[in-house]
């Protein structure tokens, strides 16, 4: 669910939107992205899953875009 939520932060808004996709996440978005990133980053065996490297570079790219929308520091990825 979260990976579809960050593909959906960066998927490109229709002319005719009056609020782009990353204006229309609520607040606790950082909250929910962060800890699933934390949570696939603790998985043991990432190696052997293509899909958790792909769904840690979504959720990434869409904190990264959220938060530079918002112009916030994530204090959780600070050490990473």
């Amino acid at each position: 669910m979260v990976v579809d939520m960050a593909l959906f932060t960066l998927g490109a808004s229709q002319a005719t939107e009056a609020t782009t996709p990353i204006d229309a996440m609520p607040p606790t978005y950082l909250y929910i992205a962060s800890a699933a990133l934390k949570h696939l980053r603790n998985i043991a065996n990432r190696e052997c899953s293509e899909w958790l490297q792909s769904s840690e570079s979504v959720i990434k790219a869409s904190l990264d875009k959220y938060l530079e929308r918002w112009s916030l520091e994530d204090e959780s990825m600070k050490s990473t």
